[in-house]
């Protein structure tokens, strides 16, 4: 996931303005349908996603906050959880967030647990492209292709 998220949906990826022509070309179109599809299978076995349509996988160390999260929080812990376990699940599930930061440690990336806020998750989306959303700057992060910076 880290790799394709760098050659893909990073601003300054290799294949960034060609994601971006081709989902500005199939957006509404039975082709967005199929594509829908695909993308949903895919975060479903590598992140078991729940075909949001806002996703912050990038942001959380590719762990789906919707589906691994019983509080669905993007912005820390809930202030429950206790020795790294998820208060809801004590002792049968880590929280998300340790999960994420032990991810991350090893890039030396785990700092990025502490930036900017994500913002709730837009549930008009649901059900739809979370890739179409994010080129077209429908997400969280609002950013179309026209406004990389």
């Amino acid at each position: 996931m880290r790799l394709f998220h760098r050659l893909i949906f990073a601003h300054d990826a290799p294949l960034y303005g060609t994601a971006c022509s081709f989902f500005k070309r199939i957006d509404g179109t039975a082709l967005e349908m199929s594509f829908t599809e695909l993308e949903y299978w895919m975060k479903f076995v590598s992140s078991r996603c729940r075909r949001c349509g806002d996703c912050t996988l990038a942001e959380m160390a590719f762990l789906c906050p919707q589906s691994q999260c019983p509080k669905f929080l993007f912005n820390g812990q809930c202030g429950g959880s206790s020795e790294g376990w998820c208060e809801v699940f004590p002792g049968k599930r880590r929280c998300i967030f340790v999960r994420a930061y032990d991810r991350l440690k090893p890039y030396g990336e785990e700092e990025s647990l502490r930036g900017e806020y994500i913002r709730p998750r837009d549930w008009a989306l649901d059900q739809t492209s979370s890739w179409t959303n994010y080129f077209l700057g429908r997400d969280h992060r609002a950013k179309t292709c026209d406004t990389r910076f």
